[in-house]
Formats: C-alpha cells, structure tokens, sequence
C-alpha cells in the first residue's frame, strides 16, 4: 500500500510539471550596434527561440519576473526582462514582457521605458493577456530580426488614482504627450499635449489636491529649456468622481496665471508643487 501512495504522488507531481513552462535567456550575436539574445520558451509541446534586442546602450537583460494568467481558454505564461540604460535625463530602464499559451504561441509581447527605478505591472496586463490583445513581433527586413511591435515610453507614473482602488494615470509620449487613464479593463486616452513652438513637452511635477470639493490631479508641464528650467509653462488641472473618471477643468484650462513664458525679464512664478498648491488654495479654495 505505502508502494503503491508512492506511485501515485510521483504521478501526480510528475503531471504537474508536464505543465511547466521553462525560461531561459541564451547569447546570441550582434547586428550593427545591436546586440541579441535568445529567450529560451520550452514546455512539453517543444521549445520556442524569441530574439530580444537590447534597448538603448543596454549591455545585457535578465529576467527579473515570472508570470502565470489562468484565462477562461486556459494557463499563460510569461516573463518580464529588465535592461539598464542611461540617457541624458538619468537612468532609463527598459522591460519586456513575453507571454505564451500552452502552445507557445505568443499572445502578448510589450515593450516599456522608463525612468522611474521602481516597476509597477500595468492593471490591464491580465485582461490584455486572456484577451490576447497585446501586440506581437515584426521582423525587421534589414537585420531579418524579430521586434516587438507594441512599445510605451512612460515619462510619468504610473500613480494610482487618490481614493481610487486600481486606476492609474501615466504619461506616455508617443509623438505627442499622452495622459493615459488605465484600469483593469485597458487604457483611455485622456489628453493630448502637443508641441508648442516645435518644442516637445515635459511633465515636472505631478500631484493630486482638492479644488472646490472635487478630487483633481495637477500636472505641471514645460517646453523647451533645459533639464532644471523651461522656456514656457503650463499648468494641467483634471477633475475626476469616485468612479475614476477623469475631464479637464476647464476654469484652470483658461486661467492665465496657469501658464506663460519663462524668461530672464519674467520668470514663471508656479514651477514646483508647493507654489502650485498654494496658488490654487488661496485662489479656489480646497
């Protein structure tokens, strides 16, 4: 009998590692100033090579997060790599997420950048993985390599809402400056905010307070300058209810003291949160 419960618990943990989904991340070789590894996927149905690119002047990437989804059509399975670069703005990482069904089919493949040193799984990830809609791989007819389609540079966040359980707001530049709203269920774009006399904008500070007793979330974005002073301000002001939906205000879209040029003669006066804040207390009211 003691032979025979032995038996069956091999059988049983040998059916669960059937299962399993191994990751490996093997060298490769250099195009250009491109350098490739090989991530390794291999589960009972076989084994699948996907090239990754190292980003930036990343030297090497390593796994830092292992996944599993359980979807209504089944388990998934996935991995975040991590690279580090650097760029005139300080340290920027990059990650990658893979993620495969039992098949090893590729069901979501997304790449971010990023300057904030702490990594935040997007809320929609789980959703975008059992909906598979999460983008794929491309290969690149000059190097004849695989590339991930769908990538998000983040320059701000995510922060999750004030009082908001699982809604975040972000910054994605993409062209234009977007201000993303995301939750479990995907991502919306709340705001574009485009170039102003073809100078790219950046987002300096971020915060939330409440304006005539509604919830809002203060962005402070400039153009132009350098990395500790701007040529021209503005000041983004969005309301949003208890159910995380976000609109602009519109009294501080047109109020004048809210943006304006900063220059040796004339130095905008809000540039930091603490100005910003005491500005909009003494004017509006919290």
């Amino acid at each position: 009998m003691k032979y025979f419960n032995i038996l069956i618990l091999m059988f049983v943990f040998s059916t669960k590692l059937s299962h399993a989904t191994d990751f490996k991340l093997l060298s490769s070789d250099q195009i250009g100033d491109i350098k490739y590894l090989s991530l390794q996927v291999r589960n009972d149905n076989g084994i699948k090579n996907i090239e990754v690119g190292l980003e930036g002047n990343s030297n090497n990437a390593e796994i830092k997060q292992y996944y599993t989804f359980s979807c209504q059509w089944g388990k998934a399975h996935g991995v975040r790599l991590n690279m580090d670069s650097s760029s005139i703005d300080g340290p920027l990482l990059f990650d990658n997420i893979y993620v495969l069904d039992d098949k090893l089919n590729i069901i979501f493949a997304k790449s971010y950048s990023r300057l904030s040193k702490q990594w935040v799984d997007p809320v929609s990830l789980s959703s975008a993985v059992c909906k598979r809609s999460g983008g794929d791989l491309k290969n690149d007819p000059t190097t004849k390599k695989d590339y991930i389609v769908n990538f998000e540079a983040i320059q701000q966040g995510p922060f999750v809402l004030k009082g908001i359980n699982d809604t975040v707001i972000k910054y994605i530049r993409d062209g234009s400056l977007n201000l993303i709203r995301e939750d479990a269920n995907g991502e919306v774009v709340i705001d574009t905010i485009k170039n102003h006399d073809n100078k790219s904008p950046s987002v300096r500070t971020v915060f939330f307070m409440n304006i005539s007793s509604e919830m809002n979330v203060i962005s402070l974005v400039s153009w132009g300058g350098d990395i500790d002073e701007g040529d021209y301000y503005k000041i983004y002001g969005y309301t949003y209810d208890e159910t995380g939906h976000l609109r602009l205000n519109t009294t501080l879209d047109k109020d004048p003291n809210l943006s304006g040029y900063n220059t040796n003669q004339s130095s905008f006066k809000y540039k930091n949160a603490n100005s910003i804040k005491e500005y909009l207390n003494k004017k509006y009211g919290s």
